[in-house]
C-alpha cells in the first residue's frame, strides 16, 4: 500500500480486501467464488475475460 498509495501510517492489509469486495459486489461477482476478478496468491489480482465478454455476446 505504501508503494501504490504512499501510505505512511500503519493500516491493515484487509483494507484492500474490503474495497475489492465492494468492487466485486458492484460487478455482480460472487465474493466467495469470484469469476470476474481472481486473486493470484503472492502476485496480485487478475481480471478474467471470456470470449463473450470481449464480443458482447452471451
Amino acid at each position: 500500500m505504501r508503494d501504490v498509495w504512499g501510505v505512511t501510517f500503519w493500516t491493515s492489509s484487509k483494507t484492500i480486501d474490503v474495497h475489492l469486495g465492494w468492487v466485486r459486489r458492484k460487478l455482480g461477482d460472487d465474493t466467495r467464488q469470484p469469476r470476474l476478478i481472481t486473486t493470484i496468491r503472492g502476485q496480485g489480482l487478475r481480471f478474467e475475460a471470456t470470449e463473450a465478454d470481449l464480443t458482447g455476446t452471451a
